[in-house]
């Protein structure tokens, strides 16, 4: 069951890629959620595509039952993919745990707001877990993380990214 989050910044979508496409900025943002050994990849453009790849080790609140699948911090690798749609973006971000059968992704949206004097961003989530019995449970329990680190990341861009 995909659910999502979604944050009003008061700058426009240029900007607003400006610094998600930013190496810089993207190794501060992570280092103050909490990522550790942040290793960016050089952003990809290629037509209407932008792609935006990471490798990161992140805090994870583990369920007891499934730290035998879970590491307390975890290698993570990520991948943004952004398509221009109209005056903005849609598309796709994934994200995989290193050594867990754990696969996080969704839907992201960058548009104008109506009144043209900002932008929306809205962040889909969804948990696979690919174990066994327990997969659903664990999935269940690792979902409220990620939206909480998704609305620590679009509340860490509305206040470090100038308007």
């Amino acid at each position: 069951m995909s659910q999502s989050r979604k944050a009003v910044y008061p700058f426009s979508v240029e900007t607003a890629m400006q610094y998600f496409t930013d190496a810089d900025y993207t190794r501060t943002k992570y280092a103050a959620l909490g990522a550790e050994d942040v290793n960016l990849k050089p952003v990809e453009k290629s037509g209407s595509t932008v792609i935006v790849s990471n490798e990161r080790s992140v805090p994870v609140e583990v369920p007891s039952f499934a730290k035998k699948f879970i590491s307390p911090m975890s290698k993570v690798s990520q991948k943004d993919t952004y398509e221009t749609s109209g005056q903005g973006y849609q598309g796709n971000w994934r994200i995989d745990m290193k050594g867990a059968p754990v696969v996080a992704s969704g839907k992201i949206s960058l548009m104008p707001t109506a009144d043209g004097k900002g932008c929306e961003h809205e962040v889909s989530a969804d948990i696979d877990v690919s174990v066994p019995l327990v997969g659903k449970k664990i999935a269940a329990a690792l979902i409220g993380d990620t939206l909480d680190a998704i609305e620590a990341e679009l509340a860490y861009n509305k206040a470090n990214i100038p308007a």
